[in-house]
This record gives C-alpha cells, structure tokens and sequence, in this order.
C-alpha cells in the first residue's frame, strides 16, 4: 500500500483512502488467485473473498460459472 500512497499525490489522506484501499486488496487477490489456475479461468473477488472462482474452455464459460457460484455477492466484486 506504500507505492498507492506514494502515487496519491495529497498531503493528507483523502475521505475516500479507504474505499480505493480496499479495492486494491480485492484486486491484488484476484491476481493472486488467478495466478493459481494453469488453465482458462475467472475469479469474483469482493472484500478480499472469493465470491467465485472457475475454469473453462474460454472466459466467458468461466465467467458464467464464477458468477453462478454467488451471483448477489458478485455485484460490485473484483473481475478476473
């Protein structure tokens, strides 16, 4: 989180650090996740928690199976 503060260019912490925060954690545990697949997959992440995760032959099948897996709790996750 060092290196997103750094980039922020504020001198104090804006209302809204905690929002992008928490969306760079969902992010970076997605990439964490997908790097755990060899094969053609998707991953929902939403408060650093996996709301689904799938493979399949493209990624659109993977998708549609990551979604089916919690499709309220997908609403306003981390795809990828």
């Amino acid at each position: 989180m060092a290196l997103l503060r750094a980039l922020w260019d504020y001198p104090e912490e804006p209302a809204t650090w905690q929002i992008f925060q928490a969306a760079a954690l969902d992010v970076d545990a997605a990439i964490n996740l997908i790097q755990e697949f060899a094969e053609t997959a998707f991953v929902i992440i939403k408060h650093t928690n996996a709301c689904g995760a799938a493979t399949g032959s493209s990624v659109k099948e993977a998708y549609q199976k990551a979604f089916q897996a919690d499709t309220i709790s997908a609403f306003g996750g981390v795809l990828a």
